[in-house]
C-alpha cells in the first residue's frame, strides 16, 4: 500500500489560505482542521475524495429513496434497482457494502 493510498491526498492549505473566496458558510459547514464537512464527514477538497465519501453519499441517497418509497411507492418505485458496477449487475443498496470494503478486499460475486 502506498503512502497515498494509506493516508489519502494531503492538503497543505485551506482555500482561504490560498486566497480563494469561499462561501460565507464555509467555516460553519467545514471543520478547518480535518478539512471535512461537519455533518457527513465528507472531504472538502475534491482531490481528497475517496471510497468513504462515495459510501456516505450512497447511504444518504439510498436512505432517502427508501424513506420516500415507504411513503409512496408510486413516486419512487425501487423495483428493478439493479445497477451495473465493475462489470457485474448489483442491487443499488449493495453498492454501499462494496464501498465499505478496503480497496484490496475481493469483491463478492
Amino acid at each position: 500500500v502506498s503512502a497515498f493510498e494509506a493516508g489519502g491526498a494531503s492538503t497543505l492549505f485551506t482555500p482561504k489560505e490560498l486566497g480563494f473566496q469561499t462561501n460565507k458558510h464555509y467555516d460553519i459547514v467545514v471543520d478547518i482542521t480535518s478539512r471535512k464537512t461537519k455533518k457527513l464527514g465528507l472531504n472538502a477538497s475534491p482531490t481528497a475524495v475517496d471510497r468513504h465519501d462515495v459510501k456516505v453519499v450512497f447511504e444518504v441517497v439510498w436512505n432517502t429513496l427508501a424513506f420516500m418509497n415507504s411513503k409512496s411507492f408510486s413516486d419512487t418505485p425501487l423495483a428493478g434497482r439493479t445497477v451495473g458496477y465493475a462489470g457485474k449487475f448489483r442491487q443499488f443498496e449493495k453498492l454501499i457494502e462494496e464501498f465499505s470494503r478496503s480497496p484490496e478486499a475481493p469483491s463478492a460475486p
